[in-house]
């Protein structure tokens, strides 16, 4: 997804670009969730939960979308991956309050090593003011898709994992759509069909499954746990990247990543358990 985003917004109007796809995104959703029983039985909109998906879940979908898709201009595909493989560090630290003393310590000494991490990665775009805007906006992506997993998270069971997207998807169709219609206005479509074909990748693949099966993950299993998969995004961003876009990376990319899987694995291992059974043995 963070190469097709990438070479999408590289050619395209960015916010058209994901205007249209959460439009559609959104409506396939929401027609799997009344005609199919895939995602199970669709749940009725009371006027609380129809407030909370306009100003809790699409609003602050659309925040993170809109720096998650300026992240992708202004840097690289891969460095937008390994950013968002923070995320599950982020997670862990909004957690922090429900934990013990010595989890609480090593929480933080993960966050340490994550951080020292994103610093490589920002140092090594120091003479690149472009690099540090993308950087920045990638971290603060990760930082909000973080939060937004908790507001879906929050939903609970009130609505399938299909219609919350659904709606949610097509609320941001509709908070994006006064700049959408700004920034086509502003440049041209080019009418090519591997442009065509990534976004339909983009609606169908990163769109309607993926997330779908992302947010029913999250009713199960609490957000940091549910994270895990993030750990993948940086290697196969980078492959993903190294073909379709011919990207490359620099060794501090990977001293960088070190850092941050070293930190992300750490805050997620469970060394009480570890050392219980080191003594048991």
């Amino acid at each position: 997804n963070n190469v097709a985003t990438k070479y999408l917004v590289d050619t395209w109007p960015p916010i058209w670009t994901s205007c249209t796809r959460f439009l559609i995104s959104g409506a396939l959703l929401l027609f799997l969730a009344h005609k199919t029983r895939w995602f199970g039985s669709p749940k009725p909109l009371n006027p609380s939960l129809k407030k909370a998906l306009w100003f809790k879940g699409s609003l602050s979908f659309t925040v993170y979308i809109l720096s998650f898709i300026w992240a992708l201009k202004f840097s690289t595909a891969a460095n937008m991956g390994l950013l968002f493989a923070t995320s599950p560090m982020w997670a862990l630290l909004w957690e922090i309050r429900l934990v013990e003393r010595a989890e609480l310590i090593k929480r933080f000494i993960a966050a340490v090593l994550t951080l020292f991490g994103v610093a490589i990665l920002f140092q090594s775009s120091a003479s690149q003011e472009v690099g540090w805007l993308g950087n920045g906006l990638g971290l603060l992506a990760a930082v909000l898709w973080t939060f937004y997993s908790r507001v879906c998270r929050s939903f609970g069971n009130q609505l399938s994992s299909a219609q919350l997207n659904g709606h949610n998807f097509i609320r941001t169709f509709v908070w994006l759509l006064p700049f959408a219609i700004y920034d086509q206005m502003n440049a041209s479509i080019a009418m090519e069909p591997k442009l065509w074909a990534t976004q339909i990748y983009s609606i169908i693949g990163a769109g309607v499954f993926a997330f779908a099966f992302w947010t029913n993950a999250l009713k199960k299993w609490p957000t940091s746990r549910v994270m895990l998969f993030v750990n993948l995004i940086p290697l196969t961003t980078v492959l993903c990247g190294r073909v379709f876009l011919n990207e490359s990376v620099q060794i501090h990319f990977w001293v960088a990543m070190i850092f941050v899987m070293a930190g992300v694995c750490l805050g997620l291992a469970d060394l009480g358990k570890w050392k219980h059974q080191w003594l048991s043995s």
